[in-house]
């Protein structure tokens, strides 16, 4: 099986020509300065494919993600619900941090991970992206809360009896 979804990869055209004008499993460094606490957090992303500069998708770094079904519906909650669109925005920033390039693309090769493996390839939009970009610095400016106050998260309920959380079910789930 695995070498079939390989095959299917290879087979298809603008797939190949991606490739082979990307360098695969480029890794890249920056930091986040929090300018509230002075923090600054160390950042290292790894790219699947990051296309050259002069190439067809030179505004662009790839990744590959294999899901149950490709459907446009079914990805567009999936992209949300694994994060994608914050993984994008980071990718893109802290690649343009490292290296001064103007990438503002982020795409995605996606593969089903069943026979026959189909594949379709997408993009982010901009909207998504910006999302992305915006919760992840969120997430970074509380992390850089945290490492200043020593105080963390914790899981809240909505009522306790005595320190013990009380499990209700939510409301879909009484019929």
């Amino acid at each position: 099986p695995a070498c079939d979804a390989v095959r299917i990869l290879n087979e298809d055209k603008e797939i190949k020509a991606l490739k082979d004008a990307s360098q695969c499993q480029v890794m890249a460094t920056a930091s986040y300065l929090d300018e509230e606490t002075g923090i600054r957090v160390p950042l290292k992303i790894l790219i699947d494919l990051c296309p050259a500069v002069d190439s067809h998708w030179g505004k662009s770094l790839c990744d590959l993600k294999t899901t149950a079904t490709a459907d446009m519906g079914a990805w567009t909650k999936q992209v949300h619900k694994h994060n994608l669109h914050v993984q994008a925005a980071l990718y893109l920033d802290v690649w343009t941090a490292c290296t001064g390039e103007d990438r503002v693309e982020f795409r995605h090769i996606v593969q089903e991970s069943y026979a026959p493996y189909e594949t379709v390839l997408r993009i982010l939009s901009t909207e998504y992206v910006e999302l992305g970009r915006l919760k992840y610095q969120d997430a970074l400016r509380k992390y850089c809360q945290c490492l200043k106050t020593g105080i963390w998260p914790s899981y809240e309920a909505r009522s306790s009896f005595d320190g013990w959380q009380c499990v209700e079910p939510e409301p879909w789930m009484v019929q």
